[in-house]
């Protein structure tokens, strides 16, 4: 089965990162076939060591949520996704960018919410 995981800023201090990073450990000794989708404000030696690993980075992150970064990440997001069975977003905003491609994909979206934050940002993706 092939696994998109789209985890933005992994961080060594974070919660969602630990979450993430042991699914990813966890499937991959299961056998399954990961693509990691972070994006370039992570922290690279979390993820750079695992060699059953494929990683891609996408403007996915918090900071990158804008109409001008849109496109830009959907494009990326569309290709990674290209042939995937399952898509688990760890953050609303690549979830709301991964409900987007879905008319156009076949796979089975899966989203965790970590924690929900109101009035952050001026464009935001809520699940309440």
């Amino acid at each position: 089965m092939r696994i998109v995981m789209v985890c933005p800023d992994l961080k060594r201090v974070c919660g969602r990162t630990r979450m993430a990073m042991t699914l990813i450990h966890g499937l991959i000794e299961s056998g399954e076939d990961i693509t990691l989708v972070t994006n370039a404000e992570s922290d690279e030696g979390l993820y750079s060591g695992i060699a059953a690993l494929e990683t891609r980075i996408a403007p996915v992150g918090p900071n990158d949520k804008n109409v001008a970064s849109m496109p830009k990440a959907l494009q990326a997001l569309r290709d990674a996704v290209k042939d995937a069975d399952i898509v688990h977003t760890h953050h609303r905003y690549p979830a709301m960018l991964i409900e987007l491609l879905r008319p156009y994909r076949s796979f089975r979206h899966i989203t965790t919410v970590h924690s929900y934050l109101r009035g952050k940002r001026f464009f935001r993706f809520g699940s309440a």
